[in-house]
């Protein structure tokens, strides 16, 4: 009978250990995963479009023109980002309005809590 016991903790132990390593490769492939797409690298974005006209063998006047046109079109884009991401946060108030009219404090409270975290990540390293 103590035998049975034993074995009954070997295998919670087994299953305990098996459910720590795939809780710990998930969150080593999330780690891997945001650390290759990474935040906003101006910086990464810059060397990349160097080289790119390095292969191209761009003349000096084209690659004044290419750095005019890339940075017009980045000012623009940076624009349009700051534009939607004002709708998308009016759009975010109008659905928290909606949801807090059906929620139960309780509920409420834990709703806030699970997204601060979630739109706070979403946000970060992006210009806004």
């Amino acid at each position: 009978m103590e035998n049975s016991g034993a074995r009954k903790w070997q295998i919670r132990g087994a299953v305990f250990g098996i459910f720590l390593l795939g809780f710990l490769a998930g969150a080593l492939s999330l780690h891997l995963y945001r650390g290759r797409r990474g935040p906003f690298q101006p910086e990464a974005r810059r060397e990349r479009l160097e080289q790119m006209m390095t292969r191209l063998k761009l003349t000096p006047e084209q690659k004044t023109q290419v750095d005019k046109i890339m940075e017009e079109t980045r000012n623009r884009t940076i624009g349009i980002r700051q534009q939607s991401g004002a709708q998308f946060g009016e759009v975010r108030r109008e659905m928290d309005e909606r949801l807090r009219t059906i929620l139960t404090p309780e509920q409420w409270q834990q709703w806030q809590e699970m997204t601060k975290g979630m739109r706070e990540r979403r946000g970060r390293g992006r210009p806004q």
